[in-house]
């Protein structure tokens, strides 16, 4: 049981899950993104349902992958390709052979990332079953299927970055961990750039802003039900007290203009910092490196 999503955006790819196993009816944490550097190239599998099956899967369409040469997997088609050889063996042997596959428990599905030195640019695929497609926008699959699609449709548009990308993926991750049984723990996203950068995004970073996305969904269902219920006097406090809401909100993430400043000059002193440990005439020694024995 899982959710797990994959947006094609403008300056990459995103990948996010959830990481909540639940074998023999147990609660375990676990990763369900796994990176991988391949010959001249590199991959990000994600994947829903059998977590056994599907990383049996993965880790021989990893070994595949390495075992083939750069001119082999000269374009992101071709390391698709390789994977969907391996992907209709494997699905074949693990599932289809299974004379209880009726019951649902053996399926899986599988997410691809992919980017190679050739092409410079990173591409998504998404399996079902046996095959593989190119997915040109985004993807949602598991047991958090349709709350993941109703979400993420509205504010999906495959001209955004990846950082806007990482806001719909935390929020339609988060809602399905508080609505859908067998979602949950924490939300994993990693994004591949088109100049083959992976980036992993850290709970530190996603937890905050699920607490204020939960947050501004339950101010929008109180003021939602007094534009229905209240008095035009009512509803317009309520409409003031939401406005004051989600600017504490904004102020908290560190969204508002002050705090983007306070980013910028964060980000000015570090590069200041640096630029003063690389000058050639600065005499003062680095704590972290220290000089050279003479002997």
């Amino acid at each position: 049981m899982t959710i797990a999503a994959g947006f094609v955006v403008r300056d990459g790819v995103l990948l996010c899950a959830d990481t909540l196993y639940t074998p023999g009816g147990a609660k375990l944490p676990g990763a369900k993104i796994v990176a991988s550097e391949i010959p001249c190239g590199k991959v990000i599998f994600a994947f829903a349902g059998n977590a056994d099956f599907a990383q049996a899967t993965i880790q021989k369409c990893l070994g595949s992958l390495r075992r083939k040469t750069p001119e082999q997997l000269a374009t992101n088609a071709a390391i698709a390709a390789i994977v969907e050889k391996v992907l209709d063996s494997e699905y074949r042997r693990l599932v289809y052979n299974r004379p209880d596959r009726d019951q649902g428990t053996h399926d899986f599905r599988l997410l691809l990332a992919c980017w190679n030195s050739s092409e410079e640019m990173a591409s998504l695929y998404t399996s079902y079953e046996t095959s593989i497609k190119a997915c040109e926008e985004y993807d949602c699959f598991g047991a958090g299927y349709y709350l993941g699609n109703y979400l993420i449709r509205p504010m999906f548009h495959p001209t955004m970055s990846t950082e806007e990308a990482q806001i719909i993926a935390t929020y339609a991750v988060a809602r399905a961990k508080e609505y859908v049984e067998g979602c949950g723990d924490r939300t994993n996203i990693v994004t591949l750039k088109h100049d083959g950068t992976i980036n992993g995004i850290s709970w530190t970073e996603t937890e905050p802003l699920e607490r204020a996305l939960k947050g501004f969904d339950a101010r929008v269902r109180v003021l939602l039900f007094g534009l229905l219920t209240q008095t035009d006097m009512n509803f317009y406090r309520a409409l003031q007290l939401f406005n004051d809401t989600v600017g504490d909100i904004r102020v908290q993430l560190g969204l508002d203009d002050k705090g983007r400043f306070r980013q910028i000059q964060q980000m000015q002193s570090l590069f200041t910092n640096l630029e003063v440990q690389s000058t050639p005439e600065s005499t003062t020694p680095d704590p972290q490196f220290p000089p050279a024995s003479q002997e």
